[in-house]
């Protein structure tokens, strides 16, 4: 549960990554003193894409200490934006967006991965261009990644895209 001073949420997935969170410092924690995850992930059906966009930056804005501007909240957030309305071919749009901490412009990375007109998508696994790319370093900050972890954490969109519609 995200208990900012003026706003709270609970996101639908987060990973913490022990010794590697965050902080420290009073604000790498919310406003009880629960530390911020380092990635959030926010999964939108009935949401506004505008709406949950506005989400994502909310949470990259976790610090809560007036005057500090340091990397010690979310670092990253993936919104996953599935499409409320089945197309003809039974399938429905589905729209990934990667958040960075500190970027001046959001999402840094966005791609359609369901059918969207005569794309099909992320429609086998390693497709060109269906994957989320995080930098290692970005989701740690502001410490190091662990040793031995790949320079790039690689989300193949196939994959999520296969739950999605084992859902439905």
């Amino acid at each position: 549960d995200n208990n900012a001073a003026n706003w709270s949420y609970e996101p639908d997935g987060v990973i913490k990554v022990a010794g590697y969170r965050p902080g420290p410092g009073p604000d790498a924690m919310d406003v009880v003193g629960n530390r911020w995850p380092n990635l959030v992930v926010e999964v939108a059906l009935n949401e506004s894409e505008p709406h949950v966009r506005l989400k994502a930056l909310d949470w990259l804005n976790t610090c809560t200490v007036p005057g500090t501007t340091g990397d010690r909240g979310v670092q990253q957030v993936i919104v996953i934006k599935i499409g409320t309305n089945l197309r003809a071919d039974g399938h429905r749009t589905m729209k990934a967006m990667r958040f960075e901490r500190g970027q001046p412009i959001n999402p840094v990375q966005e791609i359609e991965f369901g059918n969207h007109g005569g794309n099909n998508g992320a429609t086998v696994a390693n497709l060109p261009g269906m994957q989320l790319n995080i930098p290692a370093a970005h989701l740690y900050r502001p410490n190091n990644p662990p040793v031995g972890l790949p320079v790039t954490i690689d989300l193949d969109l196939f994959f999520v895209r296969q739950k999605i519609e084992a859902s439905f």
